[in-house]
This record gives C-alpha cells, structure tokens and sequence, in this order.
C-alpha cells in the first residue's frame, strides 16, 4: 500500500490536515537509512519558501487555516 492509498482509504483526519497544507506532505521511509531522504525534504521546504516569496506560509494560507479551525470548533 502507499502512502496516497493509505491517506486516500484509511485515514480522513489525516486526509484532513493534508488538505489543510495545500495537499503538500512529504514521508520517511523509516526502515532505510538514506540521506537523500533528507535532501529531498530540504528542497521540497526551500521550493515551497520560494513560492511563498521568501515566507514559509502567506497571509492567505494563515487566514485559510484559520477558517478552517473556527469551522471545526
């Protein structure tokens, strides 16, 4: 099973706040010992900084994932 099935079939809290991160995750495969691992999220985080114009989340994303929490209570 993947990831995307086990999100997609089994999990919608999960499924939730992946939707609330613009449907963005990023897993480790904990069983392997593979630094390329950890690059592949260093750029995924620098690619997402640079199209937040240098921010890790814009206003509208904030203003978004606030709605959404009031929405929940």
């Amino acid at each position: 099973m993947t990831i995307q099935e086990y999100v997609r079939d089994n999990s919608p809290d999960l499924r939730r706040v992946i939707q609330s991160c613009g449907n963005r995750f990023h897993v480790f495969d904990n069983r392997k010992r593979d630094r390329n691992q950890v690059v592949q999220l260093i750029r995924k985080i620098g690619d997402m900084v640079a199209r937040n114009r240098g921010t890790y989340y814009t206003d509208a994303m904030y203003e978004e994932v606030q709605a959404a929490a009031k929405k929940q209570k």
